[in-house]
């Protein structure tokens, strides 16, 4: 299984802890953030990661040192110029096998049990499952009975809607979907 950290942000809203490191580097009880998420992703089956950066990239690309210190394959690829998750993605479709992939922001801190929604995902036959709660202060996505998305909304906390965590199984072919080179979420 192979799996993406989102880590190109700028992480403009932790400034200005992050005008001198990335958000993906900055401490939780003195572990930084990718560590925990590569240890979860490693737990559940994860043999190969990718990690995209842009803002202070050479700090996470030596942080890494190529996986090594983790006993798991993690490449690093630079954005020029920030492509939201779409193209961050995209941006990385020759790492990608035939096989769906996780996808996680860089910046949560969850325990959640990735085998269970990779297995969901593949009972399920989505394009892509994402991994939804409720918080109310972020819920926005819409869903039907059946859990399908019916909508992402520009409100929040709206009746029957819950907040996307960060987290995602996408399969292969949704990449010929996203534009090349240029942003997208």
């Amino acid at each position: 299984m192979k799996a993406m950290i989102l880590a190109a942000g700028m992480g403009k809203r932790l400034r200005p802890l992050t005008n001198v490191y990335p958000k993906v580097l900055l401490p939780v009880v003195n572990v930084p953030m990718i560590d925990r998420i590569i240890k979860l992703l490693k737990i559940h089956g994860v043999e190969e990661i990718i990690v995209n950066a842009h803002h202070n990239y050479q700090m996470i690309s030596d942080y890494l040192k190529g996986g090594n210190p983790f006993g798991i394959r993690v490449e690093i690829r630079i954005e020029k110029e920030i492509l939201g998750t779409g193209g961050g993605i995209k941006n990385t479709q020759d790492f990608w096998d035939k096989d769906p992939f996780i996808v996680i922001n860089g910046d949560i801190l969850t325990d959640i049990d990735l085998r269970e929604v990779y297995k969901f995902h593949l009972r399920r036959n989505n394009l892509i499952t994402m991994v939804l709660h409720d918080f109310p202060v972020y819920n926005k996505v819409k869903v039907d009975r059946e859990m399908n998305i019916a909508s992402i909304g520009p409100g929040t906390n709206l009746k029957g809607t819950l907040a996307f965590t960060g987290i995602h199984v996408i399969n292969p072919e949704v990449l010929d979907f996203i534009p090349e080179n240029k942003r997208s979420n």
